[in-house]
């Protein structure tokens, strides 16, 4: 059991949404570890309500939650190969990308509905030498407007890669270099994308 957490507050005079748990979010799990790597299957309940205030009055409308998430890990010698893929309705706060944050939207008949998101991951951590490491990878988040009205700037689709060299310098001491490219889709059709360098240093004070 895990305590839930608002998805969804916004708006303006004319329209202010909001939604709130009925229950705390239920979460399970099933996990196998091996030499090999790991395999983990969960699972993801929630119930929320969703409150529109408007001049007309307060609408609210109840809607069910639900995600599933596989993931796993795979040792190839010294390297790591990790993934993991998701999918689930209503789970935004769940997903660490903000085109999944949404819980619900009004549909076209006045009543509401979940966004579904589905999101994938895949990375491969490789050990050049001791104290050097190189994680390499890529994600996607997708999220759906079937029978659910979205406007057109909201996010559809967002897709990242990225690599970077990172170095021991001493055992308390580590540096680290990262290129991240990114692509944004927006409901309208709309794309656009960025790319960022970015040198970071960590100290391990324990």
């Amino acid at each position: 059991m895990e305590e839930s957490q608002a998805d969804l507050s916004g708006g303006g005079t004319l329209l202010a949404v909001h939604s709130d748990a009925r229950r705390p979010d239920l979460a399970a799990r099933v996990r196998w570890e091996g030499d090999a790597g790991h395999v983990q299957l969960a699972g993801l309940s929630r119930s929320i309500d969703v409150v529109a205030d408007s001049p007309l009055g307060t609408r609210e409308r109840h809607v069910d939650g639900t995600g599933v998430s596989f993931s796993g890990s795979l040792n190839i010698g010294e390297d790591t190969l990790l993934y993991q893929a998701v999918t689930g309705k209503g789970v935004g706060r769940y997903f660490n990308d903000r085109s999944a944050r949404p819980a619900s939207r009004w549909g076209p008949t006045g009543g509401s509905s979940c966004c579904a998101a589905r999101a994938s991951t895949l990375y491969y951590q490789h050990k050049w030498a001791p104290d050097w490491m190189t994680v390499a990878g890529a994600s996607t988040l997708w999220t759906s407007d079937d029978g659910v009205l979205r406007r057109p700037e909201e996010l559809r689709r967002v897709v990242y890669a990225s690599a970077n060299l990172i170095h021991r310098l001493t055992p308390t001491l580590i540096v680290g270099g990262e290129v991240l490219w990114g692509e944004a889709t927006q409901v309208g059709g709309a794309s656009a994308t960025n790319m960022r360098v970015q040198l970071s240093v960590r100290y391990l004070l324990f």
